[in-house]
């Protein structure tokens, strides 16, 4: 991707996924507000790694097709994730912005935003939680985290890239 490309990408994420997922959240579909800023999150991650990517390389975490490394294109939420971690582009755990942490949970692990990915295979999510409901609660954290995730990526772009336009929402 070109430096356009991935501007376009990050405005995709910002002013489409993420704009969904405040309005489903505030319409009170708090599971759409998470599938929503899940794909927000992965827009940015894949925009990161992009213009990161000989140091996702690096890290020994980018994932293969046998030997040879995947395509970005082709990487999967887990393993942007996972070499996000590696690279310490994400921390090992996000501390929650106090604007959104209604519920005061303050950090979680940052492997928690996988479980946001899992919120739209049907199959995964009876498999993982028995058929019990997420609560209220455990949607509102999984989002704040994955906000949280998406504007610390954002801010280490800014850092690395600062003629870049900002994509801070919220």
């Amino acid at each position: 991707m070109t430096l356009t490309e991935v501007i376009t990408l990050l405005k995709l994420a910002v002013n489409i996924y993420h704009e969904q997922s405040k309005r489903s959240r505030d319409a009170g579909a708090p599971l759409a507000a998470c599938v929503m800023v899940g794909a927000t999150l992965e827009a940015v991650l894949i925009s990161v790694t992009n213009l990161l990517y000989d140091a996702a390389i690096k890290t020994g975490e980018a994932p293969k097709n046998g030997k040879k490394i995947k395509r970005l294109s082709d990487w999967t939420f887990f393993e942007l994730l996972k070499v996000a971690k590696a690279a310490k582009w994400l921390p090992n755990e996000l501390r929650l912005e106090p604007s959104l942490d209604r519920f005061n949970v303050r950090t979680v692990p940052t492997d928690t935003i996988r479980e946001v990915r899992n919120l739209i295979h049907p199959a995964r999510y009876w498999k993982e939680r028995g058929g019990h409901q997420y609560t209220d609660q455990e949607v509102h954290t999984l989002y704040v985290a994955c906000h949280t995730a998406y504007t610390h990526l954002i801010d280490e772009l800014r850092l690395r890239y600062p003629h870049l336009p900002t994509f801070r929402s919220e």
